[in-house]
């Protein structure tokens, strides 16, 4: 059964549903508020998408608080080179209508939906001249980090600022209609179209249309059937039942509510290496590997021997949807204790049968009764962890050079956020934290460590 919107909001973000507005830069753009209610009777018509569990989250935490930024999805580029804003804007343009979820409108009433609706592609918005690209990229991230109007269809925003001979394009997607992988394939398509533009060719011509919003959902629809995800479901709900409170070692140094921070590693290609080496000696995935020593390092730094981890799981089960722009990824719940938290290979085995359990029961039919751990926030939710599988999110534009700058997010849901990106032949390490949550001290050892345990030279119990 699926919980109320209140609760979803703050259950599933281990915080009160009345949310934070943070620091947010005026919007010139109105609106007026939406229902709270998501559940309803009627039936939907044919021509409507019905929304996954994970967008109907994404939905309810927008509907509750405008505002929130919680589900921004930041992109940044610095461009060297002189940039053709009017070939971008056509650029922009295509992208926004090969992909159906950013021309989809999506709705509360009378039940969940998004609505693929022929709506303008958003405008190419251009800045003031900046004195610095830091200027640049920070007017950026004050100028897209206003409220995106979803039941509009009004899904993400693109602008452009120059600081002397370079210039930063700066572009914002809704959660709800976007995940990890679709950084870029959004990247790979806008630079496809700017490049025929500036070429003299029709984008069109040269990017194929995805598969459509319905044909993803009845895809959806069959592996929520699978009648072996009732039983781990009921698995779940016992694993999940008692969890212990998060309580962590150190008081942050502030105490109110303001922008996350992030921290920043870059891991080299013998890392990747060696992680791709264990998986396969020890019959696991990477993720596994990865995982596994994620938990080992977090439970050393907090001195937690029983904990969960949220772990965002991809959908992108039909290979189709490799070049489609979505929100194609669900949530689950990882209980970590006992053995699992001892890294090495046995560490490995024991959350590769943790996951095999968890994976891809819904996080809704996980949360426990309002109040029921006893605590202000309950812990499903507080963490999570991420290896995202996307390929490059460089932007390939004709005779410029760009670079792409991994921002903190512009808000949090939860307390801390662990992040591994692809890197040339390595990884990249980001622990984005609450400084109002999580001590800085803390979140930056848990960095330390984990990437301690996966040098090669400096991890035992590897086989």
């Amino acid at each position: 059964m699926q919980p109320d919107s209140a609760t979803t909001v703050g259950l599933v973000t281990g915080h009160p549903a009345d949310n934070r507005s943070g620091s947010v830069a005026d919007s010139p753009r109105t609106r007026q508020a939406a229902p709270a209610q998501l559940r309803s009777t009627a039936p939907v018509p044919d021509d409507l998408v019905p929304l996954t569990d994970t967008q109907l989250l994404y939905l309810t935490r927008h509907l509750l608080d405008p505002s929130d930024l919680t589900s921004h999805c930041l992109l940044t580029w610095v461009v060297d080179g002189e940039l053709d804003r009017e070939s971008l804007a056509v650029a922009v343009a295509a992208v926004h209508r090969r992909h159906e979820p950013l021309q989809a409108a999506y709705r509360a009433e009378p039940t969940p939906v998004a609505q693929v609706l022929d709506v303008d592609p958003p405008p190419l918005e251009e800045l003031p001249d900046q004195p610095s690209v830091d200027a640049a990229i920070a007017a950026l991230r004050a100028l897209l980090a206003g409220e995106l109007l979803v039941e509009e269809a009004d899904v993400w925003r693109v602008a452009v600022a120059s600081a002397g001979s370079q210039a930063v394009i700066g572009c914002v997607v809704h959660h709800i209609a976007f995940d990890g992988w679709s950084e870029s394939v959004l990247a790979r398509d806008l630079a496809t179209a700017y490049n025929a533009v500036v070429r003299g060719g029709d984008p069109a011509s040269v990017m194929a249309a995805p598969r459509k919003l319905a044909h993803v959902h009845r895809h959806y629809v069959r592996r929520r059937a699978d009648p072996a995800l009732h039983e781990r479901r009921e698995q779940q709900r016992v694993e999940l039942a008692d969890v212990p409170p998060l309580r962590w070692p150190a008081e942050p140094a502030k105490a109110e509510a303001v922008g996350p921070e992030m921290i920043h590693v870059s891991l080299p290609a013998d890392v990747r290496t060696d992680v791709r080496r264990w998986a396969a000696q020890t019959g696991e995935n990477e993720f596994t590997v990865l995982f596994a020593e994620y938990a080992a390092a977090f439970a050393e730094v907090t001195g937690l021997r029983d904990f969960t981890i949220a772990v965002p799981v991809s959908q992108r089960h039909d290979q189709d949807l490799d070049d489609a722009i979505g929100c194609h990824t669900a949530l689950t719940c990882i209980r970590l204790r006992g053995a699992a938290l001892n890294g090495g290979a046995a560490g490995v085995s024991a959350v590769g049968r943790l996951f095999s359990t968890a994976r891809d029961v819904p996080f809704q039919e996980l949360i426990p009764p309002s109040g029921q751990s006893g605590e202000p926030f309950p812990p499903l939710f507080r963490t999570l962890f991420a290896v995202q599988d996307d390929t490059s999110v460089q932007l390939p534009l004709d005779n410029l050079r760009t670079t792409f700058v991994r921002q903190p997010y512009l808000d949090l849901p939860l307390d801390l956020y662990t992040e591994l990106w692809p890197a040339d032949d390595g990884l990249t390490l980001t622990v984005c934290f609450r400084p109002d949550l999580v001590a800085r001290s803390c979140a930056a050892a848990i960095a330390e460590r984990y990437e301690g345990r996966l040098r090669p030279s400096t991890t035992e119990g590897r086989p």
